[in-house]
């Protein structure tokens, strides 16, 4: 039964990891729908929407990759045997 091996910080560190993935996806539907807000406001039709887009995939990733990266850290940092 490895899963009762982990420790309390090694199943935090992986939960942060996937719930940055839903962090991620909100980010981007929520910088798109911002876009497309400002595509019908201001008639700038495609390119808020692109825009919105492009700048929540960017952001998204950025903070994905340092959730990911500082609670890989974390996890190579517990108690491993070897």
């Amino acid at each position: 039964m490895p899963e009762s091996r982990q420790g309390p910080q090694e199943r935090s560190a992986w939960l942060r990891i996937a719930s940055s993935g839903f962090d991620l996806a909100i980010v981007v539907v929520g910088a798109t729908a911002l876009g497309w807000w400002l595509d019908r406001r201001y008639g700038w039709s495609p390119w808020g929407t692109l825009s919105g887009a492009l700048v929540g995939v960017v952001g998204g990733m950025v903070n994905f990759l340092r959730t990911a990266l500082a609670a890989s850290k974390q996890a190579g940092t517990g108690g491993k045997d070897g």
